[in-house]
């Protein structure tokens, strides 16, 4: 008896473990931008190990993360004035993104960008603001 409640037990625990979803809270956000590298971030409830994939110029690359809740990425090597997509995974959960890395050193070229206040009220016309954007 004593066996059979030790692996019901078992079967439990390993399905509540499956069940259980990665939950990101912030992120995944960008910091550093430069011509040739970016750094990706992102915050998790509980430390776990993640892949990065940025698909640009180049091909592919992978980029294996330390467990963390307040995990980082730096990507480099890339290529300036070009466009790029990300995807985070963590255990079979993934966040997608894309961005620009920056022109070349002293080199002008036109941009424009948009600006935009949170005031943490109101989330339904913020987001018709952001869709616009």
């Amino acid at each position: 008896m004593m066996l059979r409640a030790i692996a019901i037990g078992a079967v439990f625990a390993c399905a509540t473990t499956a069940a259980a979803e990665t939950k990101i809270l912030k992120g995944p956000y960008l910091q550093d931008l430069a011509p040739s590298s970016i750094t990706v971030m992102w915050q998790v409830e509980q430390a776990k190990a993640a892949k990065l994939y940025v698909n640009g110029p180049g091909g592919e690359r992978v980029i294996a993360v330390d467990p963390a809740r307040l995990a980082e990425a730096k990507v480099e090597g890339l290529t300036p004035s070009s466009r790029y997509r990300y995807r985070v995974e963590i255990e079979g959960t993934s966040w997608e993104g894309e961005f620009a890395t920056a022109p070349p050193v002293g080199k002008d070229v036109p941009f424009s960008f948009t600006v935009i206040g949170d005031t943490r009220y109101g989330m339904a016309p913020h987001r018709r603001v952001i869709e616009r954007m």
